[in-house]
């Protein structure tokens, strides 16, 4: 039996439509029977209007787990020793997820945003995900 081979896509760049990009090809991934997991690394307790379309799929198909406090200083002050540690527990929700075998489809929501707040290297996370079924945005 053939080896089966991972997917990764990265949706980058200013602005907004990163995380519309990945919520898109989550819902579409749902649409096709496949389970989704959607890890959010900087959205925390505030209420998205995602989580009210991912809950009426159910919880069965398309979960999404905020796992961050919000806004993450970018540039010039020191990141706060407490996002770095959030940062690291949400990879490890992700990567948890990923090599699970339980989802399809698994989106690291945000988490471009905790490389470039030295949160962890660049080099770390590509190493680590290269098996991976995910959307990095």
């Amino acid at each position: 039996m053939p080896e089966e081979k991972g997917l990764l896509i990265v949706y980058t760049g200013p602005g907004k439509g990163k995380t519309t990009c990945a919520l898109g090809t989550a819902f579409r991934a749902v649409g096709q029977g496949l389970r989704v997991m959607m890890v959010q690394f900087i959205k925390g307790s505030w209420h998205y209007g995602e989580l009210d379309a991912a809950k009426m799929l159910g919880d069965d198909k398309f979960e999404i787990r905020p796992m961050g406090r919000g806004f993450v200083k970018i540039g010039g002050a020191e990141t706060d020793p407490e996002d770095i540690k959030l940062a690291h527990e949400c990879w490890e929700a992700g990567r948890e997820a990923i090599y699970s075998g339980k989802y399809d489809l698994v989106v690291l929501d945000e988490i471009n945003y905790t490389s470039a707040t030295r949160c962890w290297s660049r080099t770390r996370l590509w190493k680590r995900s290269r098996t991976a079924r995910s959307a990095f945005t």
